[in-house]
């Protein structure tokens, strides 16, 4: 025979669970999101130094000169599908991007580079003189997505990679 202060005590964790639960599942959710956050900007690191390090290498079937803009894109993009993105409808180089447009370049220049405007890889060619004389190539892509998370909100990432060219 259930007594009067055992159904208050049952009422009690009923009430409890209801302020309790939601609070943990939306914490349960925010760790996962953080998560699916943290692993499209890793992909999207690794994507834009394997970008660089394509870009760097003279091709010695075209007389030892940088790889085009589209190869650049190309290769980043294969590297981008392996992580959260997916497949890539669309997946080229900035239109626009001639050398030192779309960002600041050399990565030393000490002014920030602007936003990335578009959903896109960028790819730089920067040249500039050393005090010893000569000059260094330096090359730099950057990509530019947007992660979507589960209740709709949609942000932008981006990142960059610098290195410079053995094409001297």
């Amino acid at each position: 025979m259930k007594t009067a202060g055992s159904v208050k005590q049952g009422g009690a964790a009923i009430v409890e669970a209801a302020l309790v639960l939601p609070v943990f599942f939306l914490l349960l959710l925010a760790i996962f999101e953080f998560g699916i956050v943290m692993s499209a900007h890793q992909t999207m690191v690794g994507a834009a130094r394997e970008g660089a390090r394509i870009a760097v290498i003279p091709d010695p079937g075209n007389g030892y000169t940088l790889p085009a803009a589209g190869n650049v894109a190309q290769a980043v993009c294969r590297k981008l599908q392996t992580g959260v993105f997916g497949a890539i409808a669309r997946c080229s180089h900035y239109p626009g991007a001639t050398p030192n447009s779309g960002a600041t370049c050399p990565p030393f220049g000490g002014a920030s580079p602007p936003a990335l405007p578009v959903e896109d890889v960028y790819y730089n060619v920067c040249t500039v003189p050393v005090p010893e004389g000569g000059t260094e190539t330096y090359v730099q892509v950057a990509v530019s997505r947007r992660v979507q998370l589960f209740w709709g909100l949609r942000f932008r990432l981006s990142t960059r990679a610098f290195m410079r060219s053995e094409a001297n």
